[in-house]
């Protein structure tokens, strides 16, 4: 399943937003040399409990998130995220 993410950096913790079908990760790391890439791809696959990679987009603000696993279920996960409904 692919899903099109932004991440932002230096946010105080880990957390999901949904907004216009673009998910937003927030993650406690910074932009340089990819440490919030690794961090997004780190914490979100924890949350989902599936495995999750960059498919395009490393170097812009919009990038594809490839997400091996029942598209329901993590579709439902993603929501439960971004209603603070599922803990990290």
């Amino acid at each position: 399943m692919q899903i099109k993410v932004r991440i932002i950096p230096n946010a105080k913790e880990f957390s999901v937003s949904l907004k216009d079908r673009l998910i937003k990760i927030y993650v406690p790391a910074e932009a340089r040399n990819n440490k919030a890439n690794l961090k997004a791809m780190e914490l979100f696959s924890k949350a989902l409990g599936k495995k999750v990679l960059i498919s395009t987009g490393l170097k812009s603000r919009i990038k594809i998130f490839d997400i091996i696993g029942n598209a329901d279920e993590v579709l439902k996960k993603i929501h439960a995220l971004a209603q603070n409904k599922l803990e990290v």
